[in-house]
């Protein structure tokens, strides 16, 4: 509701962003705090119970302070992808990683971040040097604990991605990384981060309110409403909901404030009269609103959710069947939060202060939500990041049916996300009807380059089925034709070329993206792996030192680009350079086909014929990405040739029937 035409200057149950500042009142000498902290020290870890005003205090407060010439600043960064480019278009890009660096760079060419590590992205971001010193990068992780959602299986990828992000912060001495994390995660943070980091942590809590602050965030945004509080007032409602004698839970003030602005309008004073009554009315209002877009946002029924946050009222809290996705909506909202404990979760209220408006949430019809597709859509994405599949389905679907007409491109990007869906499901014949009528929406629009992309996540489906590669060459090559001066829609066809087995079409089309468009890095690194796949190493390392000199301090697409010139370096007979390749080379415990092979093949030139047929096991096994066929069945014939025991040949269903 509007006084005046003014919306309400309180923000209620969600954080502050970037353009809040204005309303943003209570928190400045934390906010100059962190911001130092921040340019301070290598990593910076702020932490804080949910709701405690972490993400508010980053965007609205601290931002501000560290925007200028002195710093590069990047946009907050996110662990959950927010992308609606078609995923199965880059099959290799780890999702975390590639949802980091799509928002710290949300203008870059998807096919340019998915070839990048966190490590080479902050190293190729850092600026020219000034006075003898690179320009310091400040990067921002926020909600860090949602890379910890999701099933168990996805446990090593988050090791993984942890591991990677905090070596790069080791390697890059001119980035300063600050990360946002509730207290139940802060433990695992730490952890993962003081193995790379070591002594350079500074750690920041976020806590309730003071008294004084309060105040302030109450009496602030009302300058320039043309509404006021009476003397006193502020003090009053301040004393009326805090925590002992000098705390103010932060989201419980703003929902009780938003609740008093929206209870009458049209009246220039929002002073409660009677302190405790009107602000048990306004916070009921402000919970019924809540429960009516959870209602909305997850299908379910008003009576349900009034019973699970009755029994989350009860003294203890005994709130355990709620679905675990309202559950979590729930405590994202503020309204509930879990409690420790063994076996299943116990919900209970957030704060004893909503007992009293819970149970008089208003009689009748609860306020209806204005329906926000878009909104819709980020919900299916969190959905989808945590492993639920029919969930994040749903929410697309219900996301489809609020469009208004002739929104084609909000359409075009539910149907791609749909792909997305049951391309995480392993659907694929789902995938493409989704990919398809995107592609379609797209053109009528028309946007050319997103129809690309949406065909070439056809082509790459049907090139992951073996005995479909005619087919997939066919939807490669359609969605070229609609940008054909797209380098990066042209290398990504390129490289499906060669995995589709067509290694001399595929440098024909990769060659004419750097003619027309130069030293491209990605059609330089994929012309470079696959000159040297094929054997043809003077050309390979041709590619691979332009590539190198382009940026000398890390190779486009390292690991891959080093284990490639190793490649090229041993088949040259240069085995002790192709050797030290390997040695710089970071690979862990990685998941791609194509490296793992390329290594295999360097350890094959140099005689270790045992290592190199356990690495072709693993190559075999790979899927991020997995080998194309032509490289599966050499690497087939040298675990066959080697006789490796029986133990590792049972980890590849095509290492074991190979005999057959």
């Amino acid at each position: 509701m509007t006084h005046r035409g003014i919306p309400s200057p309180y923000v209620g149950s969600r954080p502050y962003h970037d353009a809040d500042r204005s309303l943003f009142f209570g928190r400045d000498d934390e906010s100059s705090a962190l911001a130092d902290l921040w340019r301070g020290h290598r990593l910076t870890v702020v932490h804080g119970r949910p709701g405690s005003g972490k993400t508010s205090l980053l965007r609205s407060g601290v931002l501000p302070l560290v925007r200028g010439p002195a710093h590069r600043v990047l946009p907050v960064g996110r662990t959950v992808l927010r992308s609606t480019f078609p995923m199965a278009a880059l099959p290799e890009q780890d999702p975390h990683t590639f949802a980091l660096l799509s928002s710290w760079s949300p203008d870059a060419s998807p096919i340019r971040l998915s070839g990048l590590s966190v490590g080479a992205f902050l190293r190729r971001g850092e600026c020219a040097p000034r006075f003898g010193a690179p320009r310091t990068t400040l990067a921002a992780v926020d909600q860090a604990e949602q890379v910890f959602r999701g099933p168990p299986d996805r446990a090593p990828a988050r090791e993984r991605f942890l591991a990677e992000m905090f070596a790069a912060l080791a390697e890059s001495p001119a980035t300063r990384l600050l990360i946002v994390v509730r207290d139940e995660r802060l433990a695992e943070i730490l952890t993962a981060a003081e193995r790379f980091v070591g002594g350079s942590i500074a750690r920041f809590e976020v806590g309730p309110l003071r008294r004084a602050a309060a105040i302030e965030a109450v009496v602030g945004p009302l300058r320039g409403t043309g509404r006021a509080l009476g003397p006193g007032a502020a003090e009053r409602l301040v004393d009326e909901l805090r925590d002992g004698p000098d705390a103010v839970d932060p989201p419980l003030l703003q929902m009780a404030c938003r609740g008093l602005w929206e209870a009458d309008a049209a009246d220039p004073r929002i002073a409660p009269t009677r302190p405790g009554p009107e602000i048990d009315r306004a916070l009921a209002a402000s919970c019924a609103r809540t429960l009516a877009g959870l209602a909305a946002d997850h299908g379910v029924g008003r009576g349900a959710l009034e019973s699970w946050l009755r029994a989350a009222s009860a003294p203890g809290g005994s709130a355990r069947e709620i679905p675990t996705a309202v559950a979590r909506a729930m405590e994202d909202l503020h309204l509930i939060k879990a409690r420790d404990g063994r076996g299943a979760p116990r919900y209970e209220l957030r704060h004893p202060r909503l007992a009293a408006p819970v149970r008089r949430l208003p009689r009748g019809r609860w306020p209806s939500p204005s329906p926000d597709p878009s909104a819709r859509l980020e919900t299916a994405a969190t959905a989808l990041s945590d492993g639920d599949h029919g969930l994040a389905r749903w929410h697309a679907e219900q996301a489809a049916r609020l469009c208004r007409e002739g929104d084609l491109r909000l359409l075009a990007q539910i149907e791609s996300f749909l792909g997305d869906v049951a391309h995480r499901q392993g659907l694929p014949v789902a995938a493409t009807a989704h990919y398809r009528a995107a592609a379609h929406l797209y053109g009528a629009l028309p946007d050319s380059a997103a129809v690309a992309w949406a065909l070439t996540a056809v082509g790459r489906l049907k090139l992951a089925e073996h005995d479909r590669a005619v087919e997939a060459v066919e939807e490669l090559w359609a969605g070229a034709g609609r940008a054909p001066n797209d380098p990066t829609v042209q290398t990504v066809l390129g490289q499906a070329l060669y995995d589709a087995g067509r290694p001399q079409a595929a440098l024909a089309v990769l060659g004419t993206v750097l003619h027309r468009h130069g030293d491209t890095p990605e059609a330089l690194r994929a012309r470079g792996e696959i000159l040297a796949d094929l054997g043809d190493s003077a050309a390979a390392l041709r590619d691979l030192d332009r590539l190198d000199r382009l940026d000398p301090r890390d190779p486009w697409g390292a690991p891959s680009v080093r284990a490639a010139r190793a490649l090229a370096l041993a088949s040259e007979g240069r085995l002790d350079a192709a050797q030290r390749e390997l040695r710089e080379m970071a690979m862990g415990d990685g998941d791609s086909g194509p490296l793992l092979w390329r290594v295999a093949r360097v350890q094959e030139l140099s005689g270790d014929h045992d290592a190199a047929a356990r690495l072709a096991v693993r190559a075999l096994a790979a899927s991020g990405p997995p080998l194309a066929p032509h490289a599966r069945r050499a690497a087939t014939d040298l675990v066959n040739a080697t006789g490796i025991p029986s133990a590792a040949r049972a980890t590849d269903p095509a290492v074991r029937h190979s005999g057959d």
